[in-house]
């Protein structure tokens, strides 16, 4: 009976490890827009963040709110987008901590 339970403990500690592997390789038809050498940043395929929202709304008024075109400000080749100008300044002010 100690010897099954010794098995099946040995069978899921090496299956956790060989799982743990798993999860750090890359599949060949993966999209990373990730590079090691540059900050990570979420961006859609036309570099506009965080799919349109605004990235100082979630911290100010502790919710997500879509933000408009018309206050849009492009910070390290990325698009953002604000709720309004007051967001907008906000970011411009310190971009690093959002």
């Amino acid at each position: 009976m100690v010897k099954k339970y010794l098995l099946i403990l040995t069978i899921l500690l090496t299956s956790i490890l060989n799982a743990q592997d798993l999860v750090f390789v890359k599949f060949p038809n993966q999209k990373c827009y990730h590079n090691e050498n540059l900050p990570y940043y979420n961006i859609d395929n036309d570099s506009l963040a965080v799919r349109g929202y605004d990235l100082t709304e979630y911290f100010i008024n502790n919710k997500a709110s879509k933000g408009l075109s018309g206050y849009q400000y492009k910070y390290d080749g990325i698009k953002c987008f604000f709720l309004n100008e007051k967001n907008k300044l906000i970011f411009i002010d310190n971009p690093e901590k959002y």
